[in-house]
């Protein structure tokens, strides 16, 4: 049997909303010790996707536009790659805005019934590292490029000796 997205996903999915404000991201992303999330609507559809880049865009652009320096966390996420810490500190760094504000809104997916191959297919011709897993119109996982090299691995024909 050919392994599909729904045996190599990850089901465990935080997704952000649109409405959420910029705060709110912060806090999911650091609760969750994750750089980025896919945002789904109300009905679980996939609109979007946000990174903890794309706050850090948005928080750069705010302190230059008011003639002043990014705070001390962007300075140590930007330089190190540090998750957002899980205490508040940060909070006031964080500009007034939502999610649909920064979100991109190109949404790569790959049907929960595909086969390896076309994750595969799909991943080397987007140059993406991870894959919306949906079913109908809802986002049911996320399946990464080493959850394809995994499977690739479980299902290789191993040599006899």
């Amino acid at each position: 049997m050919t392994p599909t997205a729904a045996h190599l996903m990850s089901n465990a999915v935080v997704a952000a909303r649109p409405d959420m404000t910029l705060e709110e991201l912060a806090g999911l992303l650091a609760e969750n010790r994750i750089h980025g999330a896919p945002v789904v609507d109300a009905h679980g559809r996939p609109v979007g996707l946000v990174s903890a880049t794309d706050l850090l865009r948005r928080m750069r652009a705010e302190a230059e536009g008011a003639g002043r320096e990014p705070g001390e966390w962007y300075r140590r996420y930007a330089e190190g790659g540090e998750i957002l810490p899980p205490d508040a500190s940060w909070i006031g760094e964080i500009p007034d805005a939502r999610v649909e504000d920064i979100m991109s809104r190109t949404v790569l997916t790959v049907d929960a019934d595909a086969p390896i191959t076309e994750i595969a297919r799909q991943m080397t011709e987007t140059g993406v590292h991870r894959l919306l897993v949906t079913r109908g119109e809802r986002v049911v996982g996320i399946v990464s490029t080493m959850d394809l090299v995994r499977g690739i691995s479980d299902h290789w024909p191993r040599p006899r000796g």
